[in-house]
């Protein structure tokens, strides 16, 4: 079982413990001082255990997202360093073309034979092949993302969510269909909760700081490799799953979800979650 499950059953554990002692404390109250120093020390060790637990999950996290951060670095580099590349050797066959043209322009008129003439015209197709490929660019990236929620268009929906007694809570994946007839740019994805979420694990999702006004949470996710959506194909993010801290029940909680595909705007989301 990896250890990221075994640290976010844990917490679940430790929540319900100290749940059980609050409620034991009240239905039948310590008579005798040692009795009370039993159930104080239990819940020092319990809320320490909750702590231990959730600093290891957010030191993973953090860890999580820097390496990603370098791997996708390092990929960047590497790319760059191809396209470099295969631009160099294009312009030595150009360059070279070039000069062999020269010498044949050189030649006198009356010693041009067939095989200088085929010569000559397969180094002017060389260079043309050379200049249009290291002068062409990328297709702009286009597409639209539909984003659906359980099959449904998920903005302006209201999803009740089932929740431990510590405000544990899971979302379904989210989906984004490319309606559109050009395949998008690389896709990354942004949640924003308007109220406090932490704790908890997060696959594939990584807390970030939010720029949203009213929205204080907020997290990350991206493809590693990049994720790029081809027309007509839907892509299914991890599902999200977190503490949500003094989530009474019944009680909404507003979301913006948005996603980022190198067009001028992203897609956006607004729904909102319902603890059941």
């Amino acid at each position: 079982m990896p250890l990221d499950t075994v640290l976010t059953l844990l917490n679940v554990v430790w929540g319900l413990v100290l749940t059980g002692i609050g409620i034991e404390m009240v239905n039948n109250p310590p008579d005798v001082r040692w009795k009370r120093w039993v159930y104080r020390i239990l819940f020092i060790v319990f809320g320490i255990a909750v702590i231990a637990t959730t600093a290891i999950q957010s030191a993973r996290n953090t860890s999580e997202q820097v390496r990603l951060h370098q791997e996708a670095e390092g990929m960047e580099r590497q790319l760059s360093n191809k396209v470099s590349e295969q631009g160099g050797k294009l312009d030595a066959i150009a360059h070279f073309e070039q000069q062999f043209l020269s010498f044949v322009a050189q030649r006198p008129s009356g010693s041009s034979d067939a095989t200088a003439k085929a010569y000559e015209a397969m180094a002017a197709t060389v260079m043309r092949l050379a200049q249009s490929s290291t002068s062409q660019t990328p297709p702009p990236p286009g597409g639209r993302l539909d984003i659906l929620y359980e099959g449904s268009e998920l903005n302006g929906k209201t999803i009740t969510v089932p929740a431990n007694p510590n405000g544990m809570a899971q979302l379904s994946p989210i989906h984004t269909k490319n309606v559109g007839n050009k395949a998008t740019g690389q896709v990354s994805a942004r949640l924003y909760f308007s109220k406090l979420v932490t704790g908890g694990i997060w696959t594939g999702w990584q807390g970030t700081e939010s720029e949203e006004e009213g929205y204080p949470s907020c997290f990350y996710a991206a493809g590693m490799p990049p994720i790029f959506i081809n027309p007509k194909e839907t892509w299914n993010w991890q599902p999200f799953t977190a503490q949500f801290q003094n989530w009474q029940q019944g009680e909404a909680i507003t979301v913006k979800v948005k996603f980022f595909y190198g067009t001028d705007k992203p897609s956006e989301a607004t729904f909102s979650i319902r603890r059941q």
